[in-house]
């Protein structure tokens, strides 16, 4: 598809929306539409790239342009008083990413492709059911969900904050997956605590369906106080389950079901993450922790298999210029990870950024990323570069 071809489907689903919601609300007051569009306005790289030993000063290009997500469609009914659905179209932009990688000059990651290659892509954000059980208290979600794992991407906080967010949310605090949401909140004194309780279908395979027989178990709590510390929010996360594909690749490779098991069994893996934020008049501050281990996963070419394990943090300091209209941000994060069984990745990435609401929930983003990355293999690769992007982020 070229880029006409992408102007003319963007214009064609927003009029066949307006359409449908037009005629909705004649027919039906409990459809309802929204959607969540991400425009690149300007965005531009320069700095060092240490590629195997080798130092190299350049630049990345700038252009206007989609990025990342380029629209999402929320569509959600009301069947019942207490059953509903909800489907997210995501129209993406599959082109090469405009973020430096490590053993590539600057810009070189934006490989040549064949033609068409690079045209939008078609997936679901999210599909599913939602039921409430008011007797119980109890909210129940099942289907394809964005898992509240973390708050800077499981509430998708950094949506209106950042245009890039940083590598510690995208990498360790994401989490969409299949299975079953159980929701219920329970009050103390002076204490509110949402409960969210899954059972999913894990990493293994792909996120719809399930490759093997181990599902994963996620909790996800979030204390809020009163009181004296009024202000003061925090929430803790842990996910288990199975990472390995081994009962789909057993009907093929003919592996017996206890040799199976007992390989299965070694392939497990755990998510963790915990967090706090806390207002005070125009400031505010957020932080989370978050890692990943999944053991036996790094082939050592031996007979042994080594664990793999990420971790990383960010935290954010926000201040409020004029209140409900422009804000300023430092967003530092830290991700680290074992890229193999022989070589260590360290991110570190510091972000000045302001956001400007044009309207309630139109932010336009402004942002300065100073990364510091590097690898620990013996001829070193290594980005030290400035990012100067601008976006518009709209979710109506």
């Amino acid at each position: 598809m070229t880029k006409k071809g992408l102007l003319i489907l963007t214009v064609a689903v927003l009029l066949v929306g307006a359409t449908i919601m037009v005629n909705a609300e004649d027919k039906d007051k409990d459809v309802k539409f929204g959607g969540h569009l991400k425009m690149q306005l300007f965005d531009s790289t320069g700095g060092t790239s240490t590629v195997s030993g080798v130092d190299y000063d350049n630049y990345d290009k700038w252009a206007f342009g989609f990025g990342g997500h380029a629209f999402i469609f929320y569509i959600s009914k009301d069947i019942t008083e207490n059953l509903s659905v909800e489907v997210a179209p995501d129209f993406w932009n599959g082109s090469a990413g405009a973020t430096p990688s490590l053993g590539k000059k600057i810009g070189q990651q934006r490989k040549t492709v064949a033609y068409g290659q690079n045209d939008p892509k078609f997936k679901f954000n999210t599909e599913y059911v939602k039921y409430n059980l008011p007797d119980y208290k109890l909210e129940l979600r099942a289907g394809y969900m964005n898992c509240l794992f973390t708050w800077d991407y499981g509430k998708e906080l950094f949506w209106h904050e950042e245009y890039n967010g940083n590598k510690a949310s995208l990498y360790l605090g994401s989490w969409h997956d299949s299975g079953i949401e159980a929701y219920r909140n329970f009050e103390f004194s002076g204490v509110s605590m949402p409960v969210y309780l899954y059972l999913l279908n894990g990493s293994g395979g792909t996120a719809y369906t399930d490759n093997n027989s181990n599902k994963t178990i996620m909790v996800h709590a979030e204390p809020e106080f009163s009181g004296k510390l009024a202000g003061l929010k925090t929430h803790a996360s842990y996910g288990f389950g199975a990472w390995g594909d081994q009962d789909y690749v057993s009907s093929y490779s003919g592996a017996t079901p206890a040799a199976v098991s007992a390989k299965l069994k070694n392939n497990t893996y755990y998510r963790w993450a915990t967090g706090a934020s806390y207002d005070y008049q125009k400031f505010a501050v957020r932080a989370e922790f978050m890692g990943k281990m999944e053991n036996n996963k790094l082939n050592t070419g031996t007979s042994s298999q080594e664990d793999l394990g990420s971790n990383g943090y960010y935290l954010k300091v926000f201040y409020k210029i004029v209140p409900e209209k422009w804000t300023a941000m430092l967003d530092y994060s830290l991700y680290q990870t074992e890229k193999d069984a022989t070589t260590h990745e360290t991110y570190k990435t510091t972000t000045l950024g302001a956001q400007y609401e044009l309207a309630p929930a139109a932010t336009l983003v402004f942002q300065l990323d100073m990364a510091d990355w590097k690898d620990d293999k013996a001829a070193e690769n290594a980005l030290k570069f400035n990012r100067i992007t601008t976006g518009l982020r709209v979710t109506f």
